[in-house]
């Protein structure tokens, strides 16, 4: 674990917005990426960052990763299943 996750995590729990955010983050980034390749690749790996910040890990394996991602890139999952995986995927790190 990166010795400087303590100074970049949130003194607070997060809001509720924070938590509305951090569920969209992946169908967000993938439609309005600047990327002309690689969006699915960089929104996940942008979740997956926004998540360690704020203390938090994907738990989910990459065959997971990658039926999720492809799902919302094909407009299969939408914003409530979105939310629904990371409920479903996401964990406390360890202080």
């Amino acid at each position: 674990m990166p010795s400087n996750r303590r100074s970049l995590a949130p003194k607070t729990r997060p809001t509720a917005e924070t938590r509305r955010l951090r569920n969209s983050q992946p169908p967000m980034s993938s439609a309005f990426h600047a990327f002309v390749d690689g969006n699915k690749r960089t929104a996940i790996v942008v979740a997956g960052a926004f998540l360690i910040v704020n203390g938090y890990a994907l738990s989910a394996n990459d065959g997971m990763l990658y039926e999720f991602v492809m799902g919302v890139a094909a407009g299969e999952i939408d914003e409530a299943g979105a939310a629904a995986f990371f409920r479903d995927h996401v964990v406390k790190l360890e202080d």
